[in-house]
């Protein structure tokens, strides 16, 4: 996890998730692997993220959004892995598992110095 000592190196951009339930936020320095969101109905979005961390660790996040336009509601989960099979599997099977996946098996982009 990122500490007050720790350098953010270039590609990587610090993340604060707030789960819920009481558990503590996770913060690290990392870069999105793959997003995918779907609405539920009129007030409800959900958005499903798997991170990469510059420690090479994995971030599952699930996130619910209602929106009642003046105010919000947002409940998170997200778990920390060793490989990318396990943080693909902490989702359920659906739309939003299935496009992560698809994001994932696609051509990596080449990183530029």
């Amino acid at each position: 996890m990122a500490d007050s000592t720790e350098e953010c190196l270039p590609g990587f951009v610090e993340y604060v998730i707030r789960r819920s339930g009481g558990e503590s936020a996770l913060r690290f320095y990392g870069h999105i692997l793959a997003k995918a969101k779907d609405k539920l109905d009129s007030l409800t979005v959900r958005r499903a993220v798997i991170y990469e961390t510059q420690g090479r660790n994995l971030v599952s996040e699930l996130c619910l959004t209602q929106d009642y336009g003046n105010q919000f509601a947002e409940k998170c989960l997200a778990e920390v892995f060793v490989t990318l099979e396990e943080a693909i599997a902490w989702f359920e099977s659906g739309r939003l598992k299935s496009e992560l996946v698809r994001q994932l098996a696609g051509p990596k982009p080449e990183f530029i110095k």
